[in-house]
């Protein structure tokens, strides 16, 4: 064996050093490979912040990178965001389900990439109430821009332009008042008027914005009275019930009937007394007589309108007169240029700053027609065919612009004609169509529909989504307001869709001739009970039941279908029987053992061991009945005027009622295991759907609660949502 070196024995040494070497000592850091240079991404010069949103608000996240940047691709939570590649990226719509996520911009470069330090999204969702889909509207009493109106009665106009109008009804509701209409915004005010006018037959507003009304309560109108600005109403001139042709000071003249008012701008209020007279009326209550009678023959004088002189033009047995200021009359002629014939048969007329009269033809559909000072006609505008004959429409108003106004009192609206257009000016008209979209772009309506239990119907599922049943067909609105159709069969007269309690998957409850199944999501029908074109109340398994008429149907959280079966009676029995009826899981059908007890109940709702809450018809209490009978008032009957009209159970035992409370509150009271009682929603005297805390709605024709306790209502054709 050759004799190794001095530098190859040192070398093993080495070697044996770092290999352990067979020693007991702990083994020596081996040495890495040098790192490769990193990537140099673009310099973020403007990190996205973190930013809190009310829920529905949108939220914009922005970012900027220095020169070298080329591309930027937005990340939630760590994914990319598709299509979401500029220097900001929006959320439209953000919901709860948004609180918590992660914005990130990932900016690329030439070189490599950079990432942006992490916007947080907090998302709060406002308690009370908010709404969530549809576009509300109907009879109401709300102020402001989307108000609501009762009953918009006649209207005036004030010489510099303000609008005013009489909101009445019957009395059962809401009181009558004195509203303004801002014409810019078609913002409606209620004005304070002591008393509030009631069965005004004619009013008017001169410059200084008093209101002048002629009531007929009591018989013919055979008095004026005038409420000045913030001011208490007085009699200005006449006297009520005592008729007749007299002039004279104020309260010592007399009117045969008063059948409309004009003012000027000088404050003269005009009077078509009678149809056959007009009377003056100074600013000092002192009546004269400017045309009629001796002076000039007047065959019936339907209505009249002053321009800002004194002047005054009128309709007169289907013939257009002029009365001058010095009462001087005369009958225009007058040629319709757009073809066809036009009818003076209406009671309403107006004039615009530039002396063109507007008449309303009562034909179907109504027209407005323009009247030139040189006798040309032409149609101003068509209205909708309001109402079932197209006679819904109330008196005209005309601004110095040529803008005309009318009421529309069978759609709760004032709609303005202008350049030919006719459109919704104040008020908010119900919706009367099915439109799928997002937020107050969708609508729900039962308007045109012929099932015979015309209802809505609420439920949701765990995701958040809910479902409303509109009798022919069911809609899905998504947590963030999206509105969808379900591809179901169509819906008719014999064919009702039920939305399950509880809905799953987005399957639904389907009557149709006496049989009861379920259609789920694809739209696949499964048969459950009943025998097609068979009447009865027979008990069985499946196609051995029978059912007369099956409705209100409701299926718990065990899979069980409550029902309610309504029998007609005979012709020697005229009463209708119902029976309460019970589906079971594998389609064994159970009538339940009639209630003896009187008053009925009228059951609103079942719980998942057979529990049922309901109404006694009688009083309007609340009970609830064990599945063994035992009956328990849970609200106790208070003002007879009351009514609830829905009702609904959490999962904590807590009851939701929607209510009618006396005429003008309508609210959803919770009522806790413990009796406690509360308004989660509803403002009073406040008539309309409005957000807010307790916000205000308008009638309530469903109700649900959600697995989260979130109550959802429909009101107004529009889904709300009431967050405790």
């Amino acid at each position: 064996m050759s004799t190794l070196s001095r530098a190859a024995l040192l070398s093993l040494a080495v070697v044996l050093a770092a290999c352990g070497g067979g020693g007991t000592g702990a083994p020596a850091p081996v040495a890495s490979a040098p790192a490769p240079a990193a990537a140099a991404g673009p310099a973020i010069t403007a990190q996205p912040v973190s930013q809190s949103v009310v829920a529905g608000q949108a939220v914009t996240f922005s970012v900027a990178a220095d020169s070298t940047a080329t591309g930027y691709q937005w990340q939630r939570d760590g994914k990319d965001i598709p299509g979401a590649t500029g220097l900001t990226y929006t959320l439209a719509n953000p919901q709860a389900a948004d609180n918590g996520g992660k914005f990130t911009a990932v900016v690329t470069g030439t070189r490599g990439s950079t990432v942006s330090t992490a916007a947080v999204l907090g998302v709060s969702v406002p308690k009370g109430l908010a709404l969530v889909a549809g576009d509300p509207g109907g009879i109401g009493n709300l102020d402001g821009t989307d108000a609501r109106l009762a009953l918009p009665g006649l209207l005036a106009m004030q010489p510099s332009g303000a609008l005013y109008l009489v909101d009445d009804v019957d009395g059962l509701a809401f009181s009558p008042s004195v509203r303004s209409i801002d014409p810019a915004t078609g913002a409606v005010t209620t004005l304070a008027r002591d008393p509030a006018l009631h069965d005004a037959r004619a009013i008017a507003v001169d410059a200084a914005g008093n209101l002048y009304d002629a009531p007929w309560a009591t018989g013919p109108a055979t008095a004026i009275y005038r409420t000045p600005p913030g001011g208490k109403r007085t009699l200005f001139a006449g006297a009520v019930g005592e008729a007749g042709s007299t002039d004279g000071a104020a309260g010592a003249a007399r009117f045969t009937e008063i059948g409309s008012l004009a003012a000027d701008a000088a404050g003269n209020l005009y009077v078509n007394d009678g149809g056959r007279t007009i009377r003056k009326v100074a600013q000092d209550g002192t009546v004269s007589t400017l045309a009629g009678g001796a002076q000039a023959a007047f065959q019936q004088i339907g209505a009249l309108a002053s321009d800002p002189a004194g002047n005054l033009t009128l309709i007169d047995n289907g013939l257009l007169r002029a009365v001058s200021a010095a009462g001087v009359v005369t009958t225009r002629t007058l040629v319709v240029a757009d073809g066809g014939t036009l009818s003076l048969g209406g009671s309403s007329i107006t004039v615009d700053g530039a002396g063109n009269a507007y008449v309303l033809e009562h034909v179907y559909p109504p027209r407005v027609r323009r009247i030139a000072p040189d006798g040309t006609v032409t149609t101003a505008g068509t209205l909708p065919a309001s109402g079932s004959s197209g006679t819904h429409y109330t008196n005209l108003v005309a601004d110095s612009a040529g803008n005309v106004y009318v009421g529309d009192d069978a759609s709760q609206t004032i709609r303005r004609v202008a350049a030919g257009n006719v459109f919704p000016f104040a008020g908010r008209a119900p919706a009367q169509a099915n439109v799928d979209g997002t937020g107050i772009a969708a609508q729900f309506s039962l308007a045109g529909l012929s099932t015979p239990d015309l209802h809505f119907e609420l439920a949701t599922d765990a995701q958040g989504n809910v479902y409303v049943g509109e009798g022919a067909v069911v809609r899905k609105v998504t947590p963030a307001g999206v509105v969808t159709t379900l591809p179901l069969p169509p819906g008719g007269r014999t064919l009702a869709y039920y939305v399950s309690s509880a809905a799953v998957d987005g399957s639904v409850l389907a009557v149709a001739n006496g049989v009861v199944s379920r259609i789920d999501a694809a739209g696949v029908s499964h048969f459950i009970a009943g025998q097609a074109g068979v009447a009865g109340v027979a008990d069985g398994v499946g196609a051995k039941a029978t059912f007369t008429n099956p409705s209100r149907l409701f299926e718990d959280g065990q899979g069980n279908i409550w029902l309610t079966d309504t029998v007609p009676g005979t012709m020697t029995d005229v009463g209708v029987k119902t029976y309460r009826r019970r589906i079971a899981p594998d389609g064994t059908v159970t009538t339940l053992p009639a209630d003896t007890r009187t008053p009925a109940v009228t059951i609103l709702y079942w719980g998942q061991d057979g529990t049922q809450w309901g109404v006694d018809t009688s009083n309007q209490s609340v009970v609830r009945i064990a599945p063994d009978g035992t009956r328990t008032v849970v609200r106790p009957a208070r003002e007879l005027v009351d009514r609830v009209t829905g009702l609904t159970v959490d999962r904590n035992g807590n009851v939701y009622l929607a209510m009618l409370e006396g005429s003008t509150l309508y609210s959803v009271r919770k009522i806790t295991p413990a009796g406690s009682e509360t308004v989660i929603a509803g403002t009073p005297g406040a008539v309309g759907v409005r957000a807010g805390t307790p916000g205000s709605l308008g009638p309530v024709d469903a109700i649900t609660v959600a697995p989260d306790g979130t109550v959802y209502v429909m009101s107004e054709n529009a889904l709300v949502r009431i967050l405790q």
